[in-house]
């Protein structure tokens, strides 16, 4: 394997290491890929060295050509090599907290909210069933009188009752 083909290796290693452990053959992947990356480099190099200066030094040529296989590997790595990074678990639970509109703001306003008998807010049972909280906690936060410092408070509870109804949602395929 060359050089390119290691360097990819280890950049899906890091951005990707779901989708390079579950890989065919990776050794003949990155050996593929490195060669394919070695001919890109080759093929850009001429366009961005541009042409020779006959006032150049051999230091300037060498510097100019450097600085255009440097730019070239670049490039054919940005065309070639670039995993999606995968998302973590934990990226995966924020953005479900954050798509699911349970915040603290919003449990204290539906605890004031549902404090008024001629009330619109969700019931109890419904709220605690679709984000698996127990009962018992939601009546306790409708009764106090300040609710988000009872859900400070109790913080540490409520994010792990999220994070669990978090592994047990039903997932899309």
């Amino acid at each position: 394997m060359n050089l390119y083909g290691r360097q990819a290796m280890e950049r899906w290693a890091r951005l990707a290491p779901t989708s390079l452990a579950t890989m065919d053959r990776p050794q003949e992947f990155f050996e593929d890929l490195g060669e394919e990356i070695g001919v890109r480099v080759a093929q850009l190099i001429p366009d961005l060295a541009g042409p020779d200066s006959p006032s150049e030094s051999v230091l300037e040529k060498t510097g100019r050509l450097n600085a255009a296989k440097a730019q070239a590997e670049e490039i054919a790595f940005s065309e070639l090599v670039t995993p999606s990074p995968e998302t973590t678990s934990e990226d995966a639970y924020q953005e479900w907290r954050a798509t699911n509109g349970l915040s603290l703001d919003w449990l204290a306003d539906w605890a004031e909210t549902s404090q008024s008998r001629d009330s619109a807010a969700m019931p109890i049972e419904e709220l605690a069933s679709q984000h698996g909280l127990p009962e018992e906690f939601l009546r306790e936060l409708q009764q106090q009188e300040n609710p988000y410092r009872f859900l400070l408070q109790n913080e540490q509870l409520l994010e792990a009752r999220l994070r669990a109804r978090f592994a047990t949602r039903p997932t899309e395929d």
